[in-house]
Formats: structure tokens, C-alpha cells, sequence
């Protein structure tokens, strides 16, 4: 299945096995919906908006499990889940059967850092940055993230002391469009607003790869098998083929 959200509020799910119909449609936003995050195998998914809301949804009934609203963090820009540092109790609701023991990032307009366990709904952190965050990830096999905001910014942060980054990284002064972590905490991988993606050594705390395509900003990237993929704002999807340990 695909998973997509946009300008109409609407979230909706695509079966690739009945040559692309929509499935499911799930309703609740109030504004445009920014990102998505699927959690496991898919049965709870989250999404973040304009309308400055994020919400847990279960799938098999198309409703909302919990909605995360009133952060003053400006539109939600991005989402995601981090296997890292949630509880592991009892689920506080029967639709919720995927969320143990991870955790909520949010990225925000505002410049806010949200993080939220998805077990208990409960606060994290929050903090404050000086410029709009545009993404954010987590870093396996630590206690780490990763924000790019729209000043250009890369900061990796501890999310068990978030009063300031543990280090920082400027890429052109071009807005950071999107973040995908690396399969070791070595390291990961970013895009820029210029067209080019990088990938930025935490220890050197160096840019020591980067991938150039066009002056089209980036909207899309992720990893496919030993590939990095990139998708342009022109609807242009490139692969990049690296080593398989190297991403």
C-alpha cells in the first residue's frame, strides 16, 4: 500500500495489488496535511498539519486514536517514529497495538521540537530553535536526533539534555528539506533546497559525501536497499547506488 496526505486534509491509502485504488480515505485535519509516518507493518499511522495538530490513526476502523494539538509550534512540518525511549505498558487504548516503546518527533514552523511518548501520549521535551524546522529523525542505536531547519541548519541533538545541539552544520544556507538516518549512529544522510544531498559524520562533524543533482529542491529521501533515492520537485526520482554498509 501507499500511504499519502495533502492540500485537501484528506489522508488516503493506495493498493498497489488493485492497480492503485484508494482504499481508505481518513478525515480529520483541518488544513493541509504536511507528513506521514507508518508505524511497523502499518495498522496505527501518524500524520502532522497546517492546522498545528498531529494525530495517531488505526487503520482497520479509519479513526482517530489520539490527537496531539495546542503545542503553539506553528503548522507541523514533519513526523516521525523513533524506536527509542517510549514506555512499554499497558496501551491506553485497544485500537493502539503498535506504539510500545516508541516515540513521536515533530518539527515545527515555529522553530519547535516536539517529542511525544506514543505510549502514553505524555511530553518528552520541547525546545526551541531560531529558525522554522523543515525536518527531524532519529538516529538508531542511540539517544540522538537529527533537525534541519529552513536557515540552513543540521543540528543533532541528546534527547535526554535538549537545552542545546551537540553539534551543528551549515549546507549553503539553503532551507534543509528532509533528514533519513544512516543504519549505524555514525552519521546521516540530508537534502537541501539547491538540489543536493548530503551525508554529514557525526565524529569529524564533516560533510564527507555529497550527491548533486539539478537546482530543483529536493522533497523526497529515503533508501532502497544499497540505494539513496531522491525525488525533485519536478517529479524527477533519482538513485544513487552506494555500498550497502556505507548508507
Amino acid at each position: 500500500v501507499v500511504l499519502s496526505g495533502g492540500g485537501d486534509f484528506v489522508l488516503k491509502i493506495w493498493s498497489l495489488m488493485q492497480d492503485g485504488v484508494c482504499v481508505a480515505e481518513l478525515k480529520g485535519h483541518k488544513r493541509g496535511i504536511l507528513s506521514t509516518a507508518i508505524i511497523d507493518r502499518g495498522r496505527n499511522i501518524l500524520s502532522s498539519s497546517r492546522d498545528e495538530s498531529a494525530i495517531l490513526w488505526d487503520i482497520p476502523t479509519q479513526s482517530k486514536i489520539y490527537t496531539w494539538e495546542n503545542t503553539g509550534a506553528g503548522s507541523i512540518n514533519d513526523c516521525k517514529i523513533f524506536d527509542q525511549g517510549g514506555s512499554i505498558g499497558e496501551a491506553l487504548d485497544k485500537r493502539d497495538v503498535s506504539t510500545s516503546g516508541k516515540v513521536l518527533l515533530l518539527a515545527s514552523e515555529c522553530g519547535k521540537l516536539l517529542s511525544y511518548d506514543l505510549r502514553t501520549r505524555s511530553e518528552i521535551f520541547c525546545c526551541n530553535t531560531s529558525s522554522a524546522l523543515n525536518t527531524v529523525v532519529g538516529i538508531p542505536q542511540s539517544h540522538t536526533i537529527v533537525s534541519g531547519s529552513q536557515n540552513g541548519t543540521v543540528a543533532q541533538w541528546d534527547m535526554r539534555n535538549t537545552s542545546t545541539p551537540l553539534i551543528t552544520v551549515n549546507a549553503d544556507n539553503t532551507p534543509i528539506t528532509n533528514t533519513l538516518s544512516s543504519n549505524n549512529s555514525k552519521s546521516c544522510w540530508f537534502s537541501c533546497g539547491n538540489g543536493t544531498t548530503y551525508e554529514w559524520t557525526f565524529e569529524s562533524n564533516k560533510l564527507s559525501r555529497h550527491l548533486s543533482s539539478d537546482t530543483e529542491p529536493i522533497n523526497g529521501l529515503t533508501c532502497q536497499k544499497s540505494n539513496i533515492v531522491t525525488l525533485s520537485r519536478r517529479g524527477i526520482i533519482r538513485f544513487y547506488s552506494l555500498p550497502e554498509n556505507e548508507i
